[in-house]
């Protein structure tokens, strides 16, 4: 078979592949998280004492924490489905930002009162956040496996790697409404936990996802 005949014979049945359009990948995102934040609050998922959370540095530091690393695990996604794309480098980031983020929870967010860490821990209130993390975190996981399957990553367990941070932060940021406790003693142990798993289950899911 001459080399023309067997390239017509290859590409006979090619269809064109529309360009991707990263603005238009990060806006889905964007919807997404306003559609879930406002279903979540519509419903008065919210807690009780929000209207004196709101004056907590806590709050706020839980608040910008995870929506950071959800903003950034986001970008780092969207960027890494490109063919040439990678995720080393955002990874690492993502990582000490979330090192950081602990860090400051510890200088200035912590209480000096209950003085042992242990009497510190409400176990049945940190199940309650860690079923409630991975279940925010599923329609994020969604959206950035239609995201990753937009492109072609050669990089795949990085992308799914930053794709699961990503989630697993927007689903905690959503959490962070109606979570009474600020406590980041609290929030270092149940919240890795509900986030480590959903890490965990994106990661093996999303790695399939993204082959191409």
């Amino acid at each position: 078979m001459q080399t023309r005949t067997l390239i017509d014979h290859l590409s006979r049945d090619l269809e064109p592949v529309r360009p991707r359009n990263v603005f238009g990948e990060a806006r889905i995102l964007i919807i997404l998280v306003v559609i879930e934040l406002g279903l979540y609050l519509g419903a008065r998922m919210f807690r009780p004492d929000i209207a004196f959370a709101i004056y907590l540095p806590s709050f706020w530091w839980k608040l910008l924490s995870l929506g950071l690393i959800g903003t950034v695990g986001g970008i780092a996604t969207i960027l890494s489905v490109d063919p040439t794309g990678t995720s080393n480098g955002s990874l690492r980031f993502i990582l000490g930002l979330i090192a950081t983020s602990f860090l400051s929870g510890w200088l200035f967010c912590m209480p000096d009162w209950l003085p042992l860490p242990a009497s510190r821990l409400n176990p049945m209130q940190g199940l309650h956040c860690i079923y409630n993390i991975f279940l925010l975190s599923i329609p994020f996981t969604v959206g950035l496996a239609l995201v990753i399957r937009r492109g072609a990553p050669t990089d795949l367990e990085g992308t799914a790697s930053t794709a699961g941070m990503a989630a697993a932060a927007w689903g905690a940021f959503i959490f962070t409404f109606a979570c009474p406790i600020d406590d980041p003693f609290y929030i270092a142990l149940f919240y890795s936990i509900g986030c480590g798993a959903v890490l965990m289950c994106s990661r093996r899911i999303l790695r399939y996802i993204a082959h191409w």
